[in-house]
């Protein structure tokens, strides 16, 4: 029996390199990591939370080092780990190359991946710390939502959430959903709320989900607040009556609001917008945004048709917003 202990903590790595371009399905990686450590710990926990676009204090030196006076143990999460500079990424490698206490490091990379194939910067891979983690297995690499696991991950998210599916509705999601986990969740959460439950979800409640294939906003507005004319443009045109114009303001106010509380370190209502392009647009730019959309309903109401005022809405954004 002690043996079999031994060998049952010795499962939680010294560290973790989580890989992953899709928001959604890191941050259910990085439960499963925090709930493994909290029940397999025998000290209290705490979590230290960092950023990649701003360099590290010396809190983070404290968390990776040190325990307080009563023991506690700290969970050191770094989202956006990819965009720390060499000097800073020297610095960590430095601190992982000592013995490891009861303090847990996990480094998120989430940049893009090409062809299939992880992006790894090079003041990254280069790193001891990050070839050691490879060698004894304490990288995780997962590409996100593709053409052949979007249907697995579909019904499987369903299942989770208790929804039925008939299979012509998941054929039916896997041919339009955007390839992204969190929209994915946000559209099985409205079929959630508007199926009676005496039955599987047919595809025909899609369309009263307000969401189909030839008008899906969510990349619009995206590309809208990235400053991407050529994306933005691609469906723009497809938003025609009164109802949509609103349903379209509606879509930006909701990734103003959003995006202002993630700048403001509050809980954001959603789980994949990027804490990056807050901050890259910040506090002056959203409110700038939110003044431009003001002014758009303000002019439907007074005479403007609503074409014209969303495109004209959609050139100032995009001229705000682009890089």
């Amino acid at each position: 029996m002690p043996a079999a202990a031994k060998n049952t903590k010795a499962v939680r790595p010294g560290y973790l390199f989580l890989i992953c371009p899709d928001t959604q399905v890191m941050l259910e990686k990085i439960n499963e990591e925090v709930h493994k450590f909290e029940t397999s710990s025998s000290f209290p926990i705490k979590r230290a939370s960092f950023w990649g676009f701003e360099e590290p204090d010396s809190s983070f030196n404290a968390a990776m080092t040190t325990r307080d006076l009563f023991g506690t143990a700290t969970l050191v999460l770094v989202r956006q780990a990819h965009l720390w500079p060499a000097d800073t990424w020297n610095m960590v490698d430095r601190l992982l190359s000592r013995q490891w206490g009861d303090n847990f490091p996990i480094f998120c990379l989430e940049n893009e991946w090409k062809k299939g194939k992880p992006q790894i910067p090079a003041i990254i891979s280069k790193k001891q710390c990050y070839k050691f983690a490879e060698k004894k297995g304490w990288t995780w690499l997962d590409q996100g939502i593709t053409d052949k696991n979007i249907s697995a991950y579909i019904v499987k998210t369903a299942k989770e959430k208790k929804i039925d599916l008939a299979p012509a509705t998941v054929k039916k999601l896997h041919e339009d959903m955007p390839r992204q986990a969190g929209i994915i969740m946000q559209e099985l959460d409205k079929l959630a709320l508007l199926s009676s439950g005496t039955g599987p979800v047919q595809p025909e409640l899609l369309g009263t989900a307000k969401w189909s294939s030839e008008l899906n906003m969510y990349p619009c507005v995206t590309a809208i607040f990235n400053g991407n004319d050529k994306a933005a443009w691609k469906d723009l045109p497809k938003i025609q009556d009164t109802e949509e114009v609103m349903g379209f303001l509606g879509l930006v106010t909701w990734y103003i609001r959003n995006l202002w509380q993630i700048l403001a370190g509050e809980p954001a209502g959603n789980n994949y917008l990027d804490r990056n392009l807050a901050a890259r647009i910040g506090h002056a730019g959203l409110a700038k945004a939110m003044s431009l959309v003001v002014d758009a309903e303000e002019g439907i109401k007074t005479g403007t048709p609503p074409r014209q005022a969303i495109e004209f809405l959609a050139m100032r954004l995009l001229t705000l917003f682009r890089r």
